[in-house]
């Protein structure tokens, strides 16, 4: 039995996979924790493991030797790792369904599915301009256009807009082409650029006046 360690891949982010471990060493200053190097299962990207013992047997006996014929788990606790496994990037204060397709894009990103990918960023999009024009109706272009005529947002946000609508269509419909990931990082920062400024930042302006409001209600009072 080999020495292996289950998480969610910090590079691929391939959830479940088996690090193998490669080397370990004992720390200098407390002979209950050990430093374990292991490999990704999938993308054989290495990862550094913090473990601490809780066997009680010999201490000399490292975290790959304890494990030749018992799960590293029955000797060892996982502390830490570094690199830190990477969760979704969601801007604060944004609708629920925005947030829910958003997270479902940030997901693909992260394992490498862009294609998947793309098309959930540009869903994302759909929805939020539903709060942005409750009225807007038909395709994702038609409520850009009508939002751009009605002057709701300014242009350069109507142009984040069309490159999400249109790194959206691409994975959707065309059949020779497969987005990369330079290309997937792009509408994923439009996406988020977008809804920080329409979303987010209006969020953290209105705690911020009804921070002060409370303030200056409490210093007239006293």
């Amino acid at each position: 039995m080999s020495a292996n360690i289950s998480i969610t891949c910090p590079y691929c982010g391939t959830e479940g996979v088996a690090f193998s471990l490669k080397r370990d060493f004992q720390s200098q200053t407390n002979g209950k924790i050990w430093m374990a190097i292991g490999s990704c299962g999938v993308c054989r990207e290495v990862a550094l493991f913090r473990l601490m013992d809780r066997s009680g047997a010999d201490p000399r006996r490292s975290p790959i030797t304890l494990s030749e014929n018992k799960p590293l788990t029955d000797n060892f606790v996982l502390i830490d790792i570094s690199p830190e496994p990477r969760g979704p990037e969601i801007p604060e204060s944004i609708p629920t369904n925005v947030h829910r397709t958003l997270e479902e894009a940030e997901q693909c990103f992260h394992r490498g599915i862009y294609g998947a990918a793309g098309s959930a960023y540009r869903k994302a999009m759909e929805r939020a301009l539903k709060h942005v024009n409750p009225d807007a109706t038909g395709m994702l272009n038609k409520r850009i256009r009508d939002i751009e005529k009605a002057g709701l947002i300014p242009s350069s946000l109507i142009q984040l807009l069309d490159e999400v609508r249109l790194f959206g269509n691409e994975a959707t419909h065309e059949d020779d082409w497969d987005p990369e990931k330079d290309d997937i990082i792009a509408a994923r920062e439009f996406a988020s650029l977008f809804l920080t400024y329409m979303f987010s930042l209006p969020a953290k302006i209105d705690s911020a006046k009804k921070r002060r409001q409370i303030r200056e209600s409490g210093q007239a009072q006293a």
